[in-house]
């Protein structure tokens, strides 16, 4: 019953704002220049919510045959313009220059750049494997082989040590002989020792204090907040201006989840050497799905709630999955870039994508030598539009009243959450108008997507083709999941937390 009146107050609230929620949207201070994220003014997300008919880029967007081009990427027919300082179909970056060594060649292809599968000196690469992800062989800043004795304690590739004393670290790095002995030795590093090497009992297997926190707030950020993801100085947010609207109703279904349902998002510090989590300048950050131990929401925000993790999170060796490097420095914490895979319940649904180059900026508050929260967290990366294209349910046909959402191209179709994102739809009286990808993920140029509006009064936007980053076209609804279409949109997204405790593995 608490939920269903959830819903309605929601529906009612979103509808008479036609914004992003009734909660405060004040988005939280700018976190750096550069690759960083920031803020850029208001949201605008669309105060209106007219007709999905009047939804049509027209001469604006071009047209092939009876299906046209989302909204905002320029015709198809129209060749890129290196240099002009926008970013087109078939480039990388532009920054309106053409000086080597800025990151943006004259080309308008990216530089040099860790996951460029070529290990560059000057960078300080030791090794680049073409991906940004630790734990396979080349952490994902290319600045460690993740090998044992090589000094650096690679927590993503399973070690819990790393150093010639074998009395302080054995078993490949990964045992401490002294770890689980009941006495905290901290030349080996340790911060605590519980007489054994278990994991979520307080004290992990590496004798480090472990850290955790339930998120108490999630949100799809506003579109003038997120990262600079084309390196030009500004904020971009791809994913938030394609939503428009909608991103409420979205933020809705979260954040219901969060209140009233069963699991959780929880944020794991691993091998963090300060337990206060203000001064350490390399650990683990993980955010996952967990469940509250006792199955009552309602002590998430008093700092002592009792989480279990699935045993998912940990792969066959005993890693956590999907963490990102991070440091943090009087309390400001940073950890990324990294490509990372995304789970957020949404009732019955969980919307599972992968982020590349994520990032995340927050300050952490501390109180008697413990973590006790996360604030003014921002997460940011490029959503990559190929999983968004596997989902099998679009999570904008949950919301009360949003209907079948069925196709223009194809009325016996239901529309995808890519459709909806890139082509843009109508759900309850909200407008999302779409975006076009504005992050060339797999380096081979801006890709394309081409819409069909055209059917019946009151269809949904579908994709019907794509036009990779070399400009070939692949026919389709399945385009979306060709290999060849791997770029995705800039994204941000708001966090809170508070402290917490990792009481079980289930």
């Amino acid at each position: 019953m608490g939920a269903r009146l959830a819903w309605a107050t929601t529906i009612a609230c979103v509808l008479a704002v036609a914004q992003a929620g009734c909660a405060d949207d004040r988005a939280p201070p700018p976190i750096g220049g550069g690759a960083d994220a920031g803020r850029d003014g208001g949201d605008e997300d669309g105060a209106s919510a007219p007709d999905l008919g009047e939804v049509d880029a027209g001469a604006d967007a071009g047209a092939i045959g009876d299906a046209d081009v989302g909204p905002p990427a320029p015709p198809p027919a129209a060749a890129p313009v290196c240099g002009n300082g926008v970013l087109e179909p078939g480039e990388s970056c532009d920054d309106a220059g053409d000086e080597p060594g800025d990151g943006c060649g004259p080309d308008c292809r990216w530089e040099a750049f860790c996951g460029d599968g070529t290990i560059d000196g000057a960078l300080g690469e030791v090794c680049d494997d073409g991906v940004r992800v630790s734990g396979d062989g080349c952490r994902s800043d290319c600045a460690s082989d993740e090998r044992c004795g090589n000094g650096i304690i690679d927590t993503a590739a399973g070690e819990l040590c790393d150093g010639p004393d074998t009395a302080l670290c054995a078993g490949g790095c990964r045992v401490m002989p002294t770890c689980g002995d009941a006495t905290i030795d901290a030349p080996a590093g340790e911060t605590c020792d519980d007489g054994n090497v278990e994991r979520w009992d307080g004290c992990g297997p590496d004798c480090r204090d472990e850290v955790a926190f339930v998120v108490t707030s999630l949100e799809i950020a506003g579109s003038m907040e997120g990262c600079d993801e084309s390196g030009d100085g500004a904020p971009d947010h791809a994913l938030a201006r394609g939503l428009g609207a909608t991103r409420g109703l979205f933020n809705m279904l979260v954040g219901n989840e969060l209140r009233f349902g069963t699991s959780v998002q929880m944020l794991l510090a691993l091998g963090l050497d300060d337990a206060s989590a203000q001064e350490d300048e390399d650990f683990r950050l993980a955010l996952l799905r967990g469940y509250d131990a006792d199955g009552d929401a309602s002590d998430h925000g008093s700092g002592s709630a009792e989480l279990w993790a699935p045993r998912s999170v940990l792969d066959a060796d005993g890693r956590v999955n999907g963490s990102m490097r991070a440091s943090v420095r009087g309390g400001e914490l940073a950890s990324g870039p990294e490509d990372t895979a995304l789970a957020l319940p949404l009732g019955a649904v969980v919307f599972r994508a992968t982020v590349a180059a994520t990032r995340l900026r927050a300050t952490v508050d501390a109180s008697g030598g413990r973590a006790t929260g996360v604030r003014e967290a921002m997460m940011c990366g490029a959503l990559s539009l190929a999983s968004l294209a596997t989902m099998e349910v679009n999570p904008l046909s949950l919301v009360p009243g949003a209907g079948e959402l069925r196709g223009c191209d194809d009325d016996e179709q239901p529309t995808r959450f890519i459709d909806s994102v890139v082509g843009g739809t109508l759900v309850v009286g909200m407008r999302a108008p779409g975006a076009q990808p504005d992050v060339d993920i797999d380096g081979d140029g801006l890709e394309l997507y081409v819409v069909d509006r055209e059917g019946r009064d009151g269809c949904s936007p579908a994709i019907v083709a794509c036009v990779d980053g070399d400009g070939t076209m692949i026919a389709g609804r399945d385009c979306v999941t060709d290999p060849r279409m791997g770029d995705g949109l800039s994204s941000a997204v708001r966090l809170e937390a508070v402290s917490a405790r990792v009481v079980a593995l289930r």
